[in-house]
């Protein structure tokens, strides 16, 4: 049993003096050594060039949005939660083992009471005669598993509740490099964006399968097969539900849109349990220890994994499974070998190599199709398209520029 209980008060300064942000520009003039524009011609330009532009004052530059935090950096919660297991053995035979468990979870912000979490692993090896120690192993087992939401959440949501700290954004702003005054922001009515954490919220559950088959060969020595199955449900993700309705909103122009709440209600950010995750692992590993100078390690790893919430805020609110394709960690072929080597005069020599196969990444395009993002995104910035396979032909056709930034994966792409 575990019962726990945390009080956290978290100062958070950040950005109460404003920043600017430069997110790089689709189709800005293109310049000519003297800096001057091209007729006719345009090219898409990095942040870097965006801000040197600015800097210089040539076309193409401008910051492309401005945020302030203000109010009281201050923020408190209390959190309890309690964690009840039990778990029993039974050998129905010499050869074969029964485990089952239960555990049960439940917290104070998050109103589910419902965490049931039953499990269940087998243990079987053929029978050996006259006692001998079984050569093979074969084990499998299944449970109900419960992830407990960070206290990151909470304390963005008490930050940014609407009333503690105000966050202001502001698109394409015309004041740079001077911030204004806070008093000059509330007199003119920018809206404000909030976040929420839905108390009433499930908390994310997976359902873990797995299979391995143990087997000792001679020269001390033995070899794993394992498969792990995993289907998670019920993952946080960040939605703003005030997003403009589909059909509504024109990318041409960042004010139009009808949103759900209306204009003044500004950006509402909700953390809601909608993601879904399916993961499978098969991985073979083999130990031997020869004699007592000689210990070596190796094992293959092969790894699906997809998901449609792990590249942080969605490209369409209305449908996050737009956002289904392969998890950003998702390295298809790993291999590890480690070992120890005593020569003479006790020197010792460890070899250790990792080599893994490249990560996925993501495809971008230079329009925020839904106006529905957090204030490091804007409408303007290559954003994150990983259901490229249903955008590349959309791209095609409307001439949409698509590139693959490093520092995004692109899981789209096989």
């Amino acid at each position: 049993m575990r019962i726990r209980d945390s009080g956290i008060t978290d100062v958070n300064p950040a950005n109460f003096g404003g920043t600017f942000s430069f997110f790089g520009v689709t189709g800005a003039p293109a310049l000519d050594a003297n800096n001057q524009p091209i007729p006719g011609e345009t090219t898409n330009i990095s942040s870097l060039e965006q801000y040197r532009r600015t800097l210089i004052g040539a076309p193409g530059g401008g910051a492309s949005q401005f945020s302030l935090n203000a109010g009281n950096p201050i923020a408190k919660i209390n959190l309890a939660d309690i964690g009840l297991y039990a778990t029993d053995d039974w050998r129905v035979l010499p050869n074969f083992t029964i485990s089952m468990g239960l555990r049960y979870e439940a917290e104070t912000h998050v109103h589910d009471l419902t965490d049931f979490g039953p499990r269940i692993a087998l243990a079987w090896s053929p029978k050996t005669k006259n006692g001998a120690t079984p050569k093979i192993v074969i084990r499998a087992g299944a449970g109900l598993m419960y992830q407990r939401p960070g206290t990151g959440f909470f304390l963005q949501a008490a930050h940014f509740n609407g009333i503690n700290q105000q966050q202001f954004i502001i698109n394409d702003p015309t004041f740079f490099p001077s911030a204004p005054p806070l008093a000059s922001l509330e007199a003119g009515q920018q809206p404000i964006t909030t976040w929420h954490f839905d108390a009433g919220a499930h908390v994310p559950t997976g359902l873990a399968s797995v299979l391995t088959l143990e087997r000792q060969l001679p020269a001390k020595t033995t070899v794993s097969a394992n498969w792990v199955h995993f289907h998670g449900t019920h993952f946080i993700t960040t939605l703003n539900v005030n997003t403009p309705l589909p059909g509504t909103y024109n990318p041409a122009d960042p004010l139009s849109g009808v949103r759900p709440y209306g204009s003044a209600a500004g950006n509402i950010f909700d953390y809601e349990p909608v993601g879904i995750v399916n993961q499978d692992q098969m991985w073979v590993e083999v130990n031997s220890k020869p004699n007592s100078r000689v210990s070596i390690t190796a094992s293959y790893q092969a790894s699906w994994s997809s998901d449609d919430f792990t590249q942080g805020p969605v490209s369409n609110p209305y449908d996050i499974r737009q956002d289904y394709g392969r998890s950003p960690w998702n390295r298809r072929n790993n291999f590890t070998l480690l070992g120890t080597i005593t020569g003479p005069y006790k020197i010792q020599w460890s070899p250790f190599l990792i080599a893994a196969s490249g990560a996925p990444y993501d495809l971008t395009i230079g329009t925020d199709l839904s106006m529905g993002r957090p204030s490091r995104m804007r409408a303007r910035r290559s954003l994150p398209i990983s259901h490229a396979r249903a955008w590349s032909s959309r791209a095609s056709a409307h001439s949409i520029p698509i590139r693959c930034p490093a520092r995004r994966s692109c899981r789209a792409i096989t």
